[in-house]
């Protein structure tokens, strides 16, 4: 099966970003506004402040105890830690996580990633 990532990503990034954007992929004026914007809204969730370490080293955690279950099988490590930053935004949004077992996060990560 041939997989075309790349293809889907540069098509993701023309198609509903108008071309490259973010703090990652631009410089100049337009870095300097996204970076004030992003910071401001991450202030705004939390990041930065105890709470937020706390969510995030419990997500941590329990990456850790699912990896811990695999005894030894290699593994790609983009799903499990796809899942792991996924229930750290779910939490701040939504106040829900996922299993990293879970078959509709599997569905949505594969289709990403």
């Amino acid at each position: 099966m041939i997989k075309l990532k790349p293809l889907k990503m540069f098509f993701l990034d023309i198609q509903f970003l108008d071309g490259f954007n973010g703090v990652v992929q631009i410089d100049g004026d337009k870095w300097r506004e996204q970076r004030r914007f992003s910071l401001h809204v991450l202030r705004d969730f939390g990041v930065g402040r105890a709470l937020m370490e706390d969510k995030i080293m419990h997500e941590v955690d329990i990456l850790i105890k699912h990896l811990t279950t695999l005894d030894s099988q290699p593994i790609g490590m983009t799903q499990p830690i796809a899942v792991c930053v996924g229930n750290i935004i779910n939490n701040m949004l939504f106040g829900k996580t996922f299993e990293h077992v879970c078959l509709s996060v599997i569905f949505v990560s594969n289709l990403i990633f």
